[in-house]
């Protein structure tokens, strides 16, 4: 999707946002290049090619200057598709300083908030007009706006209330924004970084940098711009990814605190080993297809009564083999881990699909007759007990591999559901046996950290599973026009497409990502 675009990168000169232009560039993207005047922007433009990128010098707080940038995005390229505002600045101050009995400066915290918050705003609400004149793509897509916020938005450390204020207006405006585009068909994500290795932090001593490093569960290191660029990259190819903030962190969790290269990412998924719960229909299925087409090895586990068998064979047996299985079950999945070690040597991925759902109400006061306790445990068994099942055994597989460069020896990636955040009515069940699976996401990344084993769970949406298909298409197309944008089922493909965006990334980890279409589910 960047191949032939036209993508428009504040704070552009340095850091995150010149990884993001670099990478863009590669991807067959032209680049406008907005930073201020006294940026390296220029220089950076010349060397990657005047036919590539062009250079606009901007203050993203300044109307005409955002104007005077996209003239010059239109006359130059004839288009716009792509906005990445990576612009930003912070400051370091205490409400109140008691030992000095001085007050936090009002100005200082107003201009964070201006060019952090009202600058990035200011760039959108005037991008999108050059956005909207672009005729649908395939996805029946007009372009996608890229925002950057910081984990400071949820951990904000001593003396970064007003960062931490700007960036948290960013991760609060980005559902709404995503609505208000949607008939417009723009897409809007957040990306909220941790530690990164951009060029303040790289000023810090050594030690310093080496105690920050050391905070950051796994990998224990600081990000590199790299993989911001790579998640940008994974954010714009993803139709379905929309209205969301993504944490890349590391699985740090601020607590008062005062490089693998792409030809090495590309390589992870080829001669690896991945067992996928569910793995016969729906997500499931998509997610073995997917990981099979990228050079994965697969064991597809799911009831004997599933179509894993026939799937298996359709791929090939020198590629992926079926092992019965009930996640709820201990000896299944040992004897599903002991085949996979049987048969291809290791385990590097797992993904966790298998789920049922419920509905039913607490209580049904027609007929006088409350929720069945029975229903809802089994629910709870299945999703949550079922999920953490799967991983306490097959992790103890993963940790016998040697790290990889990354220090990495594996992925799990859970599934969870919106139902975690937005649970419907008659949705107690599932919701709460989905909410135990975002909840235990942390803790899990910060148990297998010391094994550099990293932990994601995906949230999706309404996806057009086989559950849904038996739906009257009445009933479907009722269901798609809740989705603000792409106003539609998600396809299970896209839902595969995260999967490996997520093992590629190693910075990914201790995250729920939504993957929804900006969906909020009504009661």
């Amino acid at each position: 999707m960047l191949k032939g675009a036209v993508s428009l990168v504040t704070g552009g000169a340095s850091g995150l946002g010149k990884a993001t232009v670099e990478r863009f560039i590669q991807q067959g993207s032209k680049v406008v290049i907005c930073d201020l005047s006294s940026s390296k922007g220029y220089e950076l433009s010349k060397s990657l090619g005047e036919d590539k990128c062009v250079f606009v010098p901007v203050n993203v707080v300044s109307e005409q200057d955002v104007k005077n940038a996209l003239e010059v995005t239109q006359k130059t390229f004839g288009k716009l598709h792509n906005v990445v505002n990576c612009a930003g600045i912070g400051v370091a101050f205490k409400t109140y300083n008691f030992n000095k009995g001085l007050s936090h400066d009002i100005a200082d915290f107003l201009k964070v908030l201006e060019v952090n918050t009202i600058g990035t705003f200011n760039v959108i609400r005037l991008a999108v007009g050059l956005i909207g004149k672009n005729k649908p793509n395939k996805n029946g897509e007009r372009g996608v706006i890229l925002n950057t916020a910081s984990t400071a938005a949820y951990d904000g450390e001593i003396g970064q209330v007003a960062y931490a204020a700007s960036n948290g207006a960013i991760v609060g405006m980005t559902l709404p924004l995503s609505r208000d585009l949607a008939s417009q068909k723009i897409r809007v994500v957040t990306i909220a970084p941790g530690l990164f290795r951009t060029p303040i932090l790289s000023a810090l001593p050594e030690k310093v940098v080496a105690f920050l490093e050391k905070s950051v569960p796994f990998p224990p290191r600081l990000g590199n711009p790299d993989e911001f660029a790579m998640l940008a990259e994974n954010i714009i190819d993803n139709p379905m990814l929309n209205g969301e903030t993504i944490r890349l962190d590391g699985a740090l969790r601020l607590h008062f605190l005062f490089s693998a290269t792409i030809g090495f990412l590309i390589k992870m998924l080829k001669g690896a080993v991945s067992l996928v719960t569910g793995g016969a229909s729906g997500l499931g299925k998509a997610t073995v297809e997917r990981l099979v087409q990228q050079g994965s090895k697969v064991v597809i586990c799911d009831l004997p009564s599933s179509k894993g068998n026939e799937l298996s064979k359709g791929l090939g047996d020198d590629r992926a083999v079926f092992a019965p299985v009930d996640i709820t079950s201990e000896k299944d999945v040992n004897e599903a881990l002991k085949l996979t070690k049987d048969k291809f040597g290791k385990l590097n991925y797992l993904v966790n699909c298998a789920g049922i759902g419920s509905a039913n109400k607490t209580y049904n006061f027609k007929k006088n007759q409350p929720h069945s306790l029975e229903d809802f445990t089994k629910v709870l068994t299945i999703n949550t007990l079922g999920t953490f099942n799967v991983i306490r055994l097959a992790v103890g597989l993963i940790g016998q591999n040697e790290a990889n460069e990354s220090g990495e020896r594996g992925v799990v990636v859970n599934t969870a559901s919106v139902a975690a955040f937005d649970g419907q009515m008659g949705q107690v069940a599932y919701s709460a046996s989905k909410g135990g699976v975002v909840g235990m996401t942390l803790p899990l990344a910060r148990d297998l950290a010391t094994q550099g084993i990293r932990v994601v769970t995906i949230a999706p949406g309404l996806f057009r599973t086989p559950l849904l298909d038996q739906l009257p298409e009445k009933v479907i197309a009722s269901l798609e026009k809740s989705v603000p944008f792409p106003s539609r089922l998600g396809y299970p493909e896209e839902y595969a497409q995260l999967v490996e965006s997520i093992i590629r990334n190693p910075m990914l980890n201790g995250e729920v990502i939504r993957l929804d279409g900006a969906i909020r589910m009504q009661p």
